[in-house]
């Protein structure tokens, strides 16, 4: 059993994002540590509640937020089911960005992690987006995480992606979206919700980069593999880094986990969520713990079931 606390935590320029802290009711093995986990774009935190509730269940607290004005991050005036008035705010604010408010956020959310996991070893997963947000954290916080868990955190780029003509769509589909609306819609391509004009646009920019060039030409379309962890980990400097691929059809999941459903509830079994609180945890999946040097930083992919 575990228990479930909704609060604000204040940024360092006034605003106030939500948060979510679940809680085992009592002590286990896995007590000794605390969890802070970061959305992929535009996902909105209650998508991670079930994953957080079973984790917190099994003795592990967990926290979980959403970047400001994304899901349940906005102004306390705003009805969340006021779509008309969360448009009009967004329209109000669409130069807020990844790397200048939502980066603000992060820091001030792992603030607050660095302080509710007192004692405990502090372990931050990044889920796409939250896996590139986590640079912003490191200058202050540097020594105060014990792993960094990355998944599904390599980045598309136009020049070698197979998806390449989807990449072009996307970006006209952002600069028509910039043009006529002032807001971002990512339900037109089933990237999340609503939010800044600017974090869409930047997110689209990614794509353009050099920086994110790590996909291989010819690689499996919407797939990440072994060579793109490869060239993902030359990014993060001399950390001692763990990659782990997982296909869901060999290890047995009863269904895909591919980019999004790693932390999708499974009706079947929970076979996925257990060996990704091993990963989590341990630095290592199962039994292969045997295997593996635990590391500082993991890196997890899965391909989908096809």
């Amino acid at each position: 059993m575990s228990q479930k606390k909704t609060f604000h935590i204040k940024t360092e320029d006034g605003f106030q994002l939500s948060a979510i802290l679940f809680t085992p009711k009592e002590e286990t093995k896995h007590s000794g540590s605390f969890i802070l986990l970061n959305c992929a774009t535009g996902v909105p935190a209650l998508f991670y509640a079930p994953f957080a509730l079973w984790v917190s269940s099994r003795g592990t607290p967990i926290l979980i937020w959403d970047y400001r004005l994304t899901g349940s991050s906005f102004p306390s005036h705003i009805d969340l089911k006021d779509e008309a008035a969360i448009i009009q705010l967004l329209q109000q604010n669409k130069d807020v960005s990844i790397t200048k408010e939502w980066a603000t956020d992060y820091r001030a959310v792992l603030a607050a992690a660095v302080d509710l996991s007192r004692g405990k070893d502090l372990i931050v997963v990044g889920h796409s987006l939250g896996a590139h947000i986590v640079a912003a954290g490191l200058p202050a916080h540097r020594n105060a995480v014990k792993r960094y868990v990355f998944v599904g955190g390599t980045n598309p780029h136009f020049e070698t992606s197979p998806s390449a003509p989807a990449l072009e769509m996307w970006k006209e589909m952002a600069y028509q979206q910039r043009d006529t609306q002032g807001y971002y819609d990512g339900r037109s391509i089933m990237a999340g919700g609503l939010f800044p004009m600017g974090v869409g646009l930047e997110w689209v920019g990614w794509t353009m980069n050099p920086d994110s060039n790590l996909y291989v030409a010819g690689a499996p379309l919407m797939r990440e593999d072994g060579r793109q962890l490869d060239l993902y980990a030359q990014h993060l400097g001399k950390s001692l880094v763990t990659k782990i691929m997982i296909d869901p059809e060999t290890a047995g999941y009863s269904s895909a986990m591919g980019h999004v459903n790693s932390f999708k509830k499974n009706k079947k079994d929970n076979r996925g969520w257990e060996d990704l609180e091993d990963i989590i945890l341990k630095g290592v999946r199962g039994s292969e713990g045997k295997n593996f040097v635990v590391s500082p930083v993991v890196m997890l992919a899965s391909r989908p079931k096809l």
